[in-house]
């Protein structure tokens, strides 16, 4: 009689390696069907990356679908994302995918959220990078757009998004967020999942304006800027910073004005 599956434990993650050069597979019990594959590298390097196993829409025969690298993506979190593929199975809405010709899935309906997670793991850049615009999509982008379909985003949506940020004085992230939803769009359409990009028109619309400098103020009007400034609702640093920069600024006058009265 084989032996029951086990529920998968970090400690029993860590400690497996492959068998005589051979990988090892490690199931978790439950009916998510999640797994961890033990395989080393030719350089001797133990790669361990949870996989979900399921049923090719296609063909019927079994395949992998690569959920992430073990410690990166923790076994909370591999369990997670195997009961939402487990449920996308059961409801047939797994569609075949080719990645750097390894085949995965993804939704037929897969939303902006999430087509935007999958490019941003198969970006290049440092994880600081990569979570600095995650949280700049999250912030500006995920509440007006994260759950609309890929299919549906059409390029008035994504301009009436960006024109706010630009609006408000927000004219490089605006750009930033332009060129990673470009980017993501340009996945989509590499691996089939879009006919074109619809977003590559966008570009010209954010462009950087020419730089104008600031009009001066006579001195007459120093004292009503430095009023302005120590009442108004910034903050206290801002203020002092404000400040500063003002008594610099007109420090070699004033050293001219004394200069001038020592010598009458």
């Amino acid at each position: 009689m084989p032996a029951l599956a086990k529920p998968l434990t970090n400690s029993a993650i860590k400690k497996a390696l492959p068998k005589n050069g051979k990988e090892q597979t490690l199931t978790d019990a439950g009916n998510n069907r999640l797994i961890c594959r033990i395989r080393s590298t030719q350089a001797g390097k133990v790669i361990k990356t949870f996989c979900f196993r399921c049923r090719h829409s296609i063909t019927g025969k079994m395949t992998k679908i690569t959920i992430g690298a073990y410690p990166e993506t923790t076994l909370e979190e591999a369990r997670t994302k195997a009961a939402e593929l487990f449920i996308r199975e059961e409801n047939n809405t797994l569609l075949p995918l080719r990645t750097n010709n390894r085949e995965q899935f993804v939704s037929h309906s897969i939303i902006l959220s999430d087509a935007f997670d999958i490019w941003l793991k198969t970006s290049n850049g440092s994880k600081e990078h990569k979570t600095k615009v995650l949280q700049r999509y999250q912030k500006h982008v995920s509440k007006s757009l994260g759950n609309i379909p890929v299919h549906e985003i059409t390029t008035p949506r994504v301009a009436n998004v960006l024109d706010r940020l630009f609006d408000n004085g927000l004219r490089e992230t605006c750009k930033r967020i332009l060129s990673n939803l470009i980017a993501t769009f340009d996945y989509l359409v590499n691996n089939g999942i879009l006919q074109y990009n619809c977003l590559t028109s966008l570009r010209r619309n954010y462009r950087s304006s020419k730089k104008q400098s600031f009009k001066a103020i006579n001195e007459s009007e120093l004292p009503e800027l430095l009023k302005a400034i120590t009442t108004s609702s910034s903050y206290i640093e801002t203020k002092c910073l404000m400040l500063f920069q003002l008594h610099t600024m007109n420090s070699h006058r004033l050293d001219r004005h004394l200069l001038v009265r020592q010598n009458d």
